[in-house]
C-alpha cells in the first residue's frame, strides 16, 4: 500500500527540542521548587533532564511522556483530582510559553510545499497538550497547513498507544497502512506499530540515537529534510 499521509511527532522532529523546552522546564521547575535551587534541579532530573550534559534523556518523561506523567512524578502524594488540576495548570502555562521559544528544525513551509506537491496530507501527533501544540504551530505559521493536530488530551490513550494514528486516519481519510509516522523517540515508533502505520521513520534531531532507533524503524533519517527524497526512492 502506498503512503498517502505523514503523521509527524512535534518535539525533536518538527521543532528543536532543547531550544524550545529547556527554558520552559527551568522556569517551571523553579516555580514548583518555590525558590529552592537544589529542589528545582531535582525536579528537572525527575523530568528527564541530564544536568551535567544539559540534554534530555531518551524515553524520559519530558521527552516522551504526558503532563500527567510529569505531575505524578513531581507530586506522587497528591490526590488524582489535585494531580489533574496541576496538569491543567502546567498545560495552560506551556500553551502560553512554549510557542515563544519554538524553533523549527527546518523551513517547515518549504518542506510542506514539497510534500503537498507529492500529493501527501500531513498532521501532528504529540504527547504535548493539544492547545499548546496548536499554539506552537500557529506561532510558526503552519497550523492551517496541517490536517489535524493531536495532543495527549485529544485521544483516550496517548503515545505509545495507537490511538493518535487512528484519530489522524479518521480526519485525513486514509487507512493506517497509508500513513508514515515520523518521530525522534521510541514512543513514536511504538505508536506507529500499535496503530498499524505503513511506515515508521526515525529522525536523529531529537532524543533518540541511531542505535536506539534503527532496530525498530523502517528507516532512520538525519532529519525531516531528508523525508521527501526517501519517499521518492520508495516510489511514492
Amino acid at each position: 500500500m502506498s503512503i498517502r499521509a505523514i503523521l509527524f511527532d512535534k518535539d525533536g522532529t518538527l521543532i528543536d527540542f532543547p531550544a524550545t523546552w529547556v527554558p520552559v522546564l527551568k522556569t517551571l521547575s523553579a516555580q514548583f521548587a518555590e525558590g529552592d535551587e537544589a529542589r528545582a534541579l531535582d525536579l528537572m532530573a525527575i523530568a528527564g533532564f541530564d544536568i551535567e550534559r544539559e540534554c534530555f534523556l531518551p524515553g524520559s518523561i519530558w521527552a516522551a511522556g504526558s503532563t500527567l506523567d510529569l505531575v505524578r512524578a513531581w507530586r506522587p502524594e497528591a490526590s488524582a483530582a489535585d494531580q489533574a488540576s496541576t496538569a491543567r495548570w502546567i498545560d495552560d502555562y506551556n500553551a502560553r510559553i512554549a510557542p515563544q521559544t519554538a524553533s523549527p528544525i527546518v523551513d517547515l513551509d518549504a518542506l510542506f510545499d514539497e510534500l503537498s506537491l507529492m500529493g501527501l496530507a500531513y498532521g501532528v501527533a504529540t504527547n504535548d497538550v493539544e492547545r499548546s501544540a496548536t499554539a506552537t504551530m500557529r506561532h510558526l505559521g503552519v497550523d492551517q497547513r496541517l490536517v489535524t493536530i493531536i495532543g495527549y488530551d485529544s485521544v483516550k490513550n496517548a503515545k505509545p498507544a495507537g490511538d493518535m494514528v487512528d484519530a489522524f486516519c479518521a480526519v485525513a481519510r486514509v487507512e493506517p497502512g497509508e500513513v508514515a509516522v515520523v518521530g525522534d523517540n521510541l514512543h513514536d515508533i511504538e505508536m506507529a506499530r500499535a496503530g498499524s502505520a505503513g511506515l515508521a521513520i526515525g529522525v536523529l534531531t531529537g532524543n533518540g540515537a541511531a542505535a536506539d532507533l534503527e532496530p525498530h524503524c523502517d528507516h532512520v533519517l538525519a532529519s525531516i529534510a531528508d523525508l521527501p527524497d526517501l519517499l521518492r526512492r520508495l516510489g511514492q
